[in-house]
């Protein structure tokens, strides 16, 4: 029942975020608590979602209200975890990317770590790596 109501959830998020902008705080507050592997890849997406620039205005107002640390390091942690599965770890290395711009240092610990990682990466993870790596290179 939790993977199918963060699946819908993720849907809600992904249609119709500009509805859910209040309660944006919550649901990023309470990412960490996801301890189901399956929810965490739907909150991985959301998370990734909410940080694009393609978002809606009133929630990207809404998301520079928020402190974001907690889900940086979140993001770190699932990244950097060799049991998480792939594709979590690949939203997580996007949504860092998308914060880049918001806490600066997260650069060059992204470029870092995606470095480490695509000696041993999986195809899929490999190359959404080897994107993000092609955009943070460009901008050093």
């Amino acid at each position: 029942i939790a993977v199918k109501a963060s699946k819908i959830m993720q849907y809600i998020v992904y249609k119709f975020a500009e509805n859910y902008a209040e309660d944006i705080g919550y649901l990023v507050a309470h990412a960490a608590k996801v301890t189901l592997l399956g929810c965490k890849k739907h909150y991985a997406k959301i998370i990734m979602h909410l940080t694009s620039p393609d978002v809606p205005r009133d929630v990207r107002d809404r998301m520079k209200e928020i402190d974001l640390e907690p889900v940086v390091k979140l993001c770190f942690d699932w990244m950097n975890d060799a049991k998480m599965l792939t594709g979590i770890r690949a939203c997580a290395a996007e949504a860092l990317f998308n914060m880049r711009h918001r806490y600066p240092w997260i650069a060059g610990g992204l470029s870092c770590q995606l470095e480490a990682m695509m000696l041993s990466a999986t195809p899929m993870f490999r190359a959404r790596g080897n994107y993000i790596l092609s955009f943070l290179h460009c901008e050093d």
